[in-house]
């Protein structure tokens, strides 16, 4: 669980307590199966298609990042991010394991932190 208030000049994100997902998905990325990658990959290839290229993707909320690995294997570019510093962690280390592509960018920020929203 995080207290971890969020602020800028116009909003500020109410410090409440969460529960930290990313130690979860650590856990989860420790024994991926193959079979959850291609699943991912076949869900959004039917959601956005099977060719991705020249799409840009932004994913809010990454969690573990297999959204975005997939959205990558498609041939998109995509902005990861999410508030909780572990499932920021988690998004990375998923990148590094698929080679860091460069189409591909962890953030950690706040979809409810209009700063961060208007640099993106």
């Amino acid at each position: 669980m995080h207290d971890e208030p969020s602020q800028n000049r116009s909003h500020t994100v109410n410090s409440r307590r969460r529960f930290s997902f990313g130690s979860n998905w650590q856990k989860y990325l420790d024994d991926l199966p193959p079979e959850a990658t291609d699943a991912m990959r076949a869900y959004v290839a039917e959601w956005l298609g099977a060719d991705l290229t020249g799409l840009r993707v932004v994913d809010v909320g990454s969690g573990q990042g297999l959204t975005s690995l997939s959205v990558t294997r498609l041939g998109g570019e995509v902005l990861s991010f999410d508030l909780d510093p572990e499932s920021v962690a988690a998004t990375r280390r998923l990148r590094e394991v698929a080679g860091s592509p460069t189409s591909w960018l962890v953030e950690h920020g706040s979809i409810l932190d209009t700063s961060f929203v208007a640099g993106l």
